[in-house]
């Protein structure tokens, strides 16, 4: 059982929480108006649901957006199970087709993007087109190409003391010293919130032994947009693994964000809005 939890900002008005029961737990998702056709927003590992609003409030008028706490994380409930590369998808895979009801285009960030191929390939019928937003995809094929390990490692580890507020704050501004404070404030919403086992498959690398990141481009056949952040502000894919991704991928796009780190929808709202749904309308996918 999860311990208490703080209580979360409050979401905008248009979107209404639920829950959503699985076969491991609780699973929380907010629902905006239905002005459109369906898209599915799933957050990165450690973050939660909220992590996506700049891009609702791009999208909340042409489309029905939902977002989703992956399990473990925001207010999905926590599980016994091993959290990895493999564990998230069949969550969404009920989500989509007990609550969403028709395919929806669906885009991840990060882990977020893995789940999202790991549906593209296991739920076809369930996705219009898939968004990968900086996927960590070839960690196993390069397992020192990890930018996070450090600030995961910390993290993992203030989860588990009993710091005061103000202790965590320092630590992580350490391990961050670039980050504004109002990302550092949420850095500890999620500290206080998530499981500290969701990180610690990443941090082992046993993900390498059961993701085939080759088998799994090569069977996504929906629409496919891979965005890639800027390798040198970390990005999770490189020039290599966006190039491999591409020869491997067989109906796809890619657009570079140059001088734009990890969280490129967070910097780029509006314009990742827009060049997703310049892509989806080239695709021929739904967009009204």
């Amino acid at each position: 059982m999860s311990p208490e939890r703080p209580t979360l900002p409050p979401l905008p008005d248009g979107l209404t929480e639920h829950k959503y029961e699985t076969a491991e737990g609780t699973l929380n998702y907010a629902v905006g108006e239905n002005n459109g056709p369906p898209i599915l927003l799933i957050h990165v590992l450690g973050g939660m649901l909220h992590e996506f609003l700049s891009v609702y409030e791009q999208l909340k008028d042409r489309w029905q957006v939902t977002l989703v706490d992956l399990r473990g994380h925001g207010k999905s409930s926590w599980t016994k199970s091993v959290y990895d590369f493999n564990s998230y998808h069949d969550d969404i895979i009920g989500l989509i087709r007990d609550v969403i009801g028709d395919p929806a285009v669906v885009w991840g960030h990060s882990l977020g993007a893995i789940t999202t191929m790991n549906l593209a390939v296991s739920a076809p019928e369930l996705v219009a087109a898939a968004i990968l937003e900086d996927p960590p995809m070839m960690i196993s094929g390069d397992a020192s190409h990890s930018p996070f390990i450090a600030s995961f490692k910390v993290t993992q580890d203030l989860m588990r003391t009993n710091s005061s507020d103000e202790e965590v704050l320092a630590a992580m501004q350490k391990v961050l010293p670039n980050f504004q404070e109002r990302h550092l404030e949420r850095y500890l919403l999620r500290i206080r919130t998530n499981d500290p086992e969701i990180y610690t498959v990443a941090l082992s690398g046993r993900q390498n032994e059961t993701w085939d990141p080759e088998y799994i481009l090569r069977a996504i056949k929906v629409p496919t947009l891979l965005m890639q952040a800027d390798p040198s502000l970390g990005a999770a894919v490189l020039d290599d693994h966006a190039a491999r991704a591409m020869e491997l991928l067989p109906n796809a796009q890619h657009i570079k964000y140059e001088g734009i780190g990890h969280s490129i929808h967070a910097a780029l709202p509006g314009k990742t809005v827009g060049d997703v749904e310049a892509f989806l309308t080239e695709m021929g996918v739904r967009t009204k």
